[in-house]
């Protein structure tokens, strides 16, 4: 009975120990975080690249401009300076689902250079 007793013991002081870390990590590490600069550079949204993570397409806002940036191993490079426009008010990253954000804007730019070409065609 004395070892039922002492596993159990075990056991629930085990499960209070995973959740105090889990907690601590999920909302204690936040807060060790410096916050410098964060109220100006914000980062919409981060898609990868490859499997590994190692290059992706990072959409942030600084300020009032829009910045498609580019990161692989080597570095991190400006791939484009995008119209404010192409997000607006209503569609902001909180609201939809994670991956909207590039196939809607993708979808603006190309319309937009649809319509340039045609305009240019004519």
């Amino acid at each position: 009975m004395d070892q039922y007793l002492a596993i159990l013991k075990f056991t629930v002081l085990l499960l209070l120990v995973v959740l105090l870390a889990y907690f601590s990590i999920k909302y204690g590490l936040r807060r060790l975080q410096p916050s410098y600069g964060q109220e100006h550079v914000k980062i919409v949204q981060r898609v990868s690249l490859d499997v590994k993570g190692e290059r992706s397409l990072i959409l942030i806002r600084v300020g009032a401009r829009l910045l498609l940036l580019g990161s692989a191993q080597g570095g991190i490079s400006l791939l484009s300076e995008l119209p404010d426009e192409l997000l607006s008010t209503e569609e902001k990253p909180k609201q939809r689902a994670e991956g909207d954000y590039f196939s809607l804007l993708l979808e603006r730019c190309r319309k937009k250079t649809n319509y340039a070409k045609r305009d240019a065609g004519s």
